[in-house]
């Protein structure tokens, strides 16, 4: 295999990079080191995944496990789109309106198999961005109905104490977690132990669902842990019906409305 040489540009022997032993020198303006790591066709790929791995352990936008999985593989097919066939045909493309018009009549185009292939990979990108997009905008709450049914909420008064315990590790079950304020808010749940287990991290207008069983508590709080409401996990009414725990609780705000 041949890579440029980062002196000349010239195509050199790559055998490594010259700071991990490579003996390689360019034949042309005989360089001793014509390759780094930068100059490597992975190396755009090798910084991909570090970021990506830094990036899904910090989740700084608090993306749902389907987003996260979306944005980072539309980011790795578009990269590989572009690495693989955009850059050396937007190359290609420019190259040819710098010559004569004469001089480009015999040029060949890329074979039609490999725009049919490069092709594929961007639309499979484009796809996978369009599905992230979607995943990441504001959520739109499910109206009550067969398949979701309203958990009341009950405020915490008197401090993380006065929350009632887990005491039985009932039917498994499903409670998804909207939260309508204006600021963030986390979600704890209770084991039998009496021991809160964080379990997510939801934005202003955002939703997330966990499995749950029935009889548990759980607790939302602000981003300072100051206790806000509690929820008890219930039975599905029907199969596959998950309990909607709204924060502010749907029946608290109605209290308010009617007093």
């Amino acid at each position: 295999m041949e890579l440029p040489c980062r002196k000349c540009g010239e195509p050199t022997r790559y055998d490594g990079v010259g700071v991990f032993g490579a003996k390689t020198v360019c034949r042309h303006c005989r360089c001793k080191k014509p390759h780094n790591l930068r100059g490597h066709p992975l190396f755009p790929f090798l910084l991909f995944f570090i970021g990506v791995g830094a990036f899904a352990l910090i989740n700084p936008f608090a993306w749902s496990d389907d987003a996260m999985l979306y944005g980072l593989s539309s980011g790795f097919f578009l990269l590989f789109w572009y690495k693989g066939f955009g850059q050396s045909y937007f190359l290609y493309r420019s190259h040819l309106k710098t010559m004569p018009n004469e001089a480009t009549d015999g040029e060949v185009g890329p074979p039609k198999g490999v725009l049919f292939i490069f092709g594929f990979i961007l639309l499979l990108g484009l796809l996978t961005l369009f599905i992230f997009l979607r995943e990441i905008v504001s959520f739109d709450e499910v109206e009550v109905g067969d398949y979701v049914f309203p958990l009341k909420g009950h405020e915490v008064m008197d401090g993380i104490g006065s929350i009632p315990s887990t005491l039985t590790d009932g039917e498994k079950t499903e409670i998804m977690f909207v939260n309508r304020m204006n600021f963030v808010v986390q979600v704890y749940c209770r084991d039998l132990k009496g021991i809160m287990r964080y379990k997510m991290r939801l934005l202003p207008n955002w939703a997330e669902k966990s499995e749950a069983y029935v009889g548990q508590t759980w607790l939302v709080t602000d981003e300072k842990k100051k206790p806000l409401y509690f929820f008890l996990a219930e039975n599905a009414q029907s199969d596959g019906a998950i309990g909607r725990a709204r924060v502010p609780p749907e029946n608290l705000t109605l209290d308010s409305v009617v007093d």
